[in-house]
């Protein structure tokens, strides 16, 4: 089963994919986005793969109308459960491959190298259009991902650490002539083994600018974080703005 569809996944390694650093700074990183992208109060957003809602709530905070759209149904019940206005963010769960709206909206993120996960390239290609299709003419997708040039600069076959006293082992390598992340992850928390493997595609910013211009994008612009550095050796994520 694909990683998008298995949703014991999400809910078994929820603990390594969401660890306090990482929400501690869901606030700052919205704000972050949001200047980047010159958001307004009152503009519209989707939030694409919101899981539990972490940033769609930052951006609703700020004064955006927010959407969440997410395939997994215990981060969307979470989400809703959990939201501090019942009409803002508003979240769906829906497969991106089958997603479409009369909404428009002038921006969609896609964050926290959610990109690359589904099946094929194809299916890839279908998501984006699905999200290019929701967007105003002129509106603005931004993609947070590691990137294939980091990737090369920073990679690590395996990683241990651990975490509230969760030990934990992240094994890494490229396949498939270098387009492609398998991960296995497994950590060790009451007497119990938790493990599971998965693929992600891998891109350097030619590559995106490639797929995201042969589904309508008509500009697309580079960063290395969301503050809008530059996107080179120094640069800490992979992060793509394109216009439609």
């Amino acid at each position: 089963m694909n990683i998008c569809y298995d949703n014991s996944f999400w809910d078994e390694f929820e603990i390594l994919m969401f660890d306090l650093d990482r929400l501690e700074g869901t606030e700052s990183d919205a704000k972050s986005i949001i200047d980047l992208l010159s958001i307004k109060k009152g503009e519209s957003l989707i939030d694409v793969c919101c899981g539990f809602g972490r940033y769609s709530e930052a951006f609703a905070d700020n004064g955006i109308s927010v959407t969440g759209l997410d395939i997994t149904k215990s981060y969307i019940d979470r989400a809703i459960k959990n939201r501090k206005d019942n009409n803002n963010p508003i979240y769906i769960k829906e497969d991106l491959l089958k997603f479409s709206t009369k909404t428009k909206f002038d921006y969609a993120v896609n964050l926290y190298t959610s990109f690359g996960l589904l099946e094929s390239e194809d299916d890839e290609i279908i998501g984006l259009e699905n999200i290019y299709n929701s967007l105003k003419p002129g509106g603005q997708y931004l993609i947070d991902t590691q990137g294939k040039e980091l990737m090369c600069r920073d990679f690590e076959k395996n990683i241990w650490f651990e975490s509230g006293g969760v030990k934990v082992l992240l094994e890494y390598s490229v396949i498939n002539s270098f387009t492609t992340l398998h991960s296995r992850w497994l950590y060790y928390k009451n007497e119990k083994m938790h493990e599971h493997s998965f693929d992600t595609r891998i891109y350097t910013a030619l590559e995106l600018a490639t797929l995201l211009a042969s589904v309508g994008f008509s500009k697309v612009e580079f960063y290395g974080d969301f503050n809008g550095n530059p996107y080179d050796m120094d640069a800490k994520r992979l992060i793509t703005v394109a216009t439609k």
